[in-house]
C-alpha cells in the first residue's frame, strides 16, 4: 500500500527538532519541508530548521522578513533564517501542525542554494 504524505515540499510546519548540543532533547520549532520520502513504510520529511538569527554569513540559507509578502505567506512570527546547515529527517508524527506555505520563487531559491552548496534534499 502506498504511503500518504500529509505535508508537501514548501510547507512551513512546527515540528520536533533535536537540539544541536544534545540530540536526545527535542524542541518544537518552525521548519521548511524540503522533500518527502517513504522510510520503513511511513512518511518522512527532510526539514530545514528556521531560526530568528540570520546566519547567512556562516551557513547556506535565506533570511526572510516577516512583514514581506513572502513572510506573510509563510505566516512567520519573526524575521526568519531558513538554516540549510540544520536539515533533519523527521517522521510525520514529529510534525505538530502546518504553519504556512513558502512561495514558489523563494522555494526555488532554497532548492538552488541546496544544489549550489552540495546539500542533498
Amino acid at each position: 500500500m502506498p504511503v500518504f504524505f500529509k505535508y508537501k515540499p514548501g510547507h512551513v510546519v512546527y515540528c520536533r527538532f533535536p537540539r544541536e548540543e544534545n540530540p536526545d532533547i527535542m524542541d518544537d520549532r518552525p521548519g521548511l519541508i524540503l522533500s518527502c520520502k517513504e522510510k520503513f513504510d511511513k512518511p518522512y520529511y527532510k526539514i530545514a530548521k528556521m531560526t530568528k538569527t540570520d546566519n547567512s554569513h556562516r551557513f547556506a540559507g535565506l533570511f526572510i522578513r516577516k512583514d514581506t509578502k513572502e513572510g506573510i505567506s509563510m505566516n512567520l512570527d519573526f524575521d526568519t533564517f531558513i538554516h540549510l546547515g540544520r536539515i533533519e529527517e523527521i517522521p510525520e508524527f514529529g510534525i505538530r501542525r502546518l504553519k504556512g506555505v513558502c512561495p514558489m520563487p523563494i522555494f526555488d531559491q532554497i532548492k538552488k542554494l541546496c544544489s549550489d552548496s552540495g546539500i542533498d534534499i
